[in-house]
């Protein structure tokens, strides 16, 4: 999973939830046409250790895992923060998390919406938003093969041993 991935998912929720139109931002298309919701990354953070994956027979049959949290922002742009705060509400319910869980990942924190109002020249720009946390979980192949066996000499004369894996 990417974080690009989660923010076309939230878009894509977004649009078939009736809030739309929403966008992943920045892009180089030019914005739509009145209000609309742009959702863009502030950046991702690993938490904790890597979790490290069982030996197994074969290498790398088994995945190491990253767990990240990435901070994604929802903004509501010509907008007074009124879908925002249903957008808020929704995703705090077990529907969203559970379709949330079904794209892979989960919502950790959702933050206050707050007024970011933006003068552009002679004109501003009414824009609300909020930040929420998306946990997600990156692999790698990078597992060891378990050992099934070993031997060692005792006084000159070698001695296999079987491993007992249960």
């Amino acid at each position: 999973m990417t974080i690009d991935d989660i923010k076309k998912a939230v878009c894509t929720w977004l649009n078939n939830n009736g809030f739309g139109p929403a966008m992943v931002t920045p892009t180089s298309a030019p914005a739509p046409e009145g209000k609309y919701i742009a959702v863009r990354d502030l950046g991702v953070e690993q938490f904790g250790r890597h979790i490290k994956a069982r030996p197994g027979n074969v290498e790398n049959e088994n995945n190491a895992s990253f767990m990240q949290v990435a901070d994604i922002v929802m903004t509501e742009v010509e907008g007074e923060g009124d879908a925002l705060r249903e957008i808020r509400n929704r995703m705090q319910l077990p529907a969203f998390r559970t379709w949330a869980e079904g794209q892979g990942f989960t919502i950790w924190d959702i933050g206050s919406i707050m007024n970011n109002d933006t003068a552009d020249g002679e004109f501003w720009i009414r824009q609300k938003s909020f930040t929420f946390q998306a946990q997600f979980v990156d692999e790698v192949a990078s597992s060891a093969v378990r050992a099934l066996a070993a031997g060692v000499e005792i006084n000159d004369e070698p001695v296999e041993v079987e491993i007992n894996i249960n």
